[in-house]
């Protein structure tokens, strides 16, 4: 049951890599990397993409499937865990996003 929120995970990852060797940064957002994933693997998710502004190589990607309440996030360095979705794993992200600046 998780593998399809993995492998969305993996796929913003790999863009998210792709992206990083053209512009030397992570993009801040899923419209930065449209024309590197593919519309069929990533239409079905709720995604939000945090960059850390100071140190541009570092972000961390959430991938909600929306169905059933699967949780991904992965970071530049491949960490990925899977979760069960409640209200405030967002704010928990965020706040661990600006703990690594």
């Amino acid at each position: 049951p998780n593998w399809p929120v993995r492998l969305t995970a993996m796929h913003i990852f790999y863009a998210q890599q792709a992206y990083f060797e053209e512009h030397e940064m992570y993009s801040s957002s899923v419209e930065g990397l449209t024309s590197l994933i593919d519309p069929a693997i990533v239409d079905p998710f709720e995604i939000h993409v945090f960059a850390s502004v100071e140190l541009a190589a570092s972000y961390m990607a959430m991938i909600r499937c929306v169905a059933d309440g699967r949780v991904a996030t992965v970071s530049q360095d491949r960490l990925l865990k899977i979760y069960k979705w409640d209200s405030q794993l967002l704010d928990r992200q965020q706040v661990g996003l600006q703990d690594k600046k």
